[in-house]
């Protein structure tokens, strides 16, 4: 079997995956039950999260470029970029009809390690148990190769062989 055939084999071929990455939390509601939790909480708001382009609202705020600037806080099929060893991913948020009441903020150490499918506090001591900074800790992360993918590559792996 030639190499292409077994490629197609491992990384195209539809695998069932774990949906939500349970927590290391030994009990307390699951994924799924936090996330309904929190729609019911938010009054069934409907939250909007689209990525910041930083360096375009700075040029476009310096050029006053308005609608370069509005475009800076994301579009509806924007993608989010990867998360990055050298830098610190920012977002917009807000309300679907309160644009005005929205923010912009940065991932956390813990919501980085969330989206990688790594245990919460993974990152968060090293191998004497002292604390990591957030700084080492979004460097490590971003340095990393997310959990589920590994998981789906040897699954494909393991059925090949």
């Amino acid at each position: 079997m030639s190499i292409e055939i077994r490629a197609r084999e491992i990384l195209f071929k539809t695998r069932k995956l774990q949906s939500f990455y349970v927590s290391c939390r030994e009990s307390g509601p699951s994924s799924t039950e936090d996330s309904l939790g929190s729609f019911e909480k938010a009054r069934r708001k409907i939250p909007v999260i689209r990525p910041f382009q930083e360096r375009r609202m700075r040029s476009t705020a310096k050029d006053k470029n308005k609608s370069g600037f509005i475009g800076s806080f994301g579009r509806t099929n924007d993608p989010f970029p990867t998360l990055l060893a050298g830098s610190v991913n920012i977002f917009s948020f807000w309300y679907e009809g309160k644009e005005q009441d929205g923010y912009i903020r940065q991932l956390t150490p813990l919501e980085c390690e969330r989206l990688m499918g790594l245990p919460e506090g993974w990152t968060a001591f090293g191998n004497k148990d002292e604390a990591i900074s957030d700084y080492a800790r979004y460097k490590a992360i971003g340095n990393a190769i997310a959990v589920p993918c590994a998981e789906y590559i040897m699954a494909g792996i393991a059925e090949v062989l």
